[in-house]
């Protein structure tokens, strides 16, 4: 193989690596067609912005093992509220502190007994019990202590509700 440098190389080490570097090359095979871009990420090698876009969401985005069910008769507010509280996303006073904000205590305002944080708001707090005792009554359905939202979850898709 010809090189044409602005000078020559020199002994020693440089010779070495200019020496392999010549052997490495040496076995290196070109193809006569034309180079052309390949994204690995879409079975046909072409680049789009979709799949970019669900390697970012896989990489970044919360994964639940359970999916999100959205319940077409329930208001889309109250959907989205179920669908942030599951992952422990609203700001509950435990959650306002680790973010960084400077609050006097974390405790729940209500009871001040326990950390207010999802679980807590929902199904630890008497206030909470008392709120969910109460639906459940004026939808005519039997009430139950729930300690977690895959407990409530699997109860609410037992239920059949009438719609009206």
């Amino acid at each position: 193989m010809d090189f044409s440098f602005c000078r020559s190389v020199r002994g020693g080490l440089e010779q070495q690596q200019f020496t392999e570097l010549s052997s490495i090359m040496d076995s290196v095979t070109l193809s006569s067609s034309f180079d052309r871009w390949v994204c690995t990420l879409s079975s046909d090698g072409d680049y789009s912005v979709k799949e970019v876009r669900n390697v970012i969401d896989a990489l970044s985005l919360p994964s639940h093992s359970e999916p999100t069910s959205w319940v077409k008769f329930i208001p889309i507010k109250i959907n989205i509220f179920a669908w942030r509280a599951r992952p422990d996303c609203l700001p509950t006073m435990a959650n306002l502190i680790r973010r960084g904000v400077t609050l006097e205590s974390s405790s729940c305002p209500l009871c001040l007994s326990w950390e207010e944080d999802v679980h807590h708001v929902f199904f630890r707090c008497d206030l909470a019990r008392a709120v969910l005792r109460r639906v459940c009554r004026w939808w005519d359905l039997d009430w139950q202590r729930w300690s977690s939202f895959s407990e409530w979850s699997s109860w609410f898709s037992s239920i059949r509700l009438l719609q009206s």
